[in-house]
């Protein structure tokens, strides 16, 4: 096992992926990819802390990132796409540290 900075190091770019979810018309097929595997192995390498980052698969529906960061360990933020078309409902319960618009 790698120790990162005392098993609180950082992985500042981290995709969540749901092999059934609905994706942008033209983009890839993403595996399945959930937290709970990210988590795992994040903890194996001494990472404490992820920045979840919307994937452009599914463009500015942000579902499976929420429902990712309902499950998220502590110590998780989220950057996220934000569309005026979509509704913006349960991201107070998020550390949101950033929007793209």
């Amino acid at each position: 096992m790698l120790d990162v900075a005392g098993g609180l190091g950082w992985d500042s770019h981290v995709h969540v992926f749901d092999a059934q979810a609905p994706v942008m018309p033209g983009h890839y097929r993403p595996v399945h990819r959930p937290l709970t595997d990210i988590e795992q192995l994040a903890g194996h390498h001494g990472v404490a802390h992820l920045v979840l980052v919307q994937p452009s698969v599914y463009g500015c529906d942000n579902t499976v990132m929420l429902e990712a960061f309902a499950r998220a360990m502590a110590g998780t933020g989220a950057w996220r796409c934000w569309s005026p078309a979509r509704p913006t409902r349960n991201w107070h319960r998020c550390i949101l540290w950033g929007c793209a618009v």
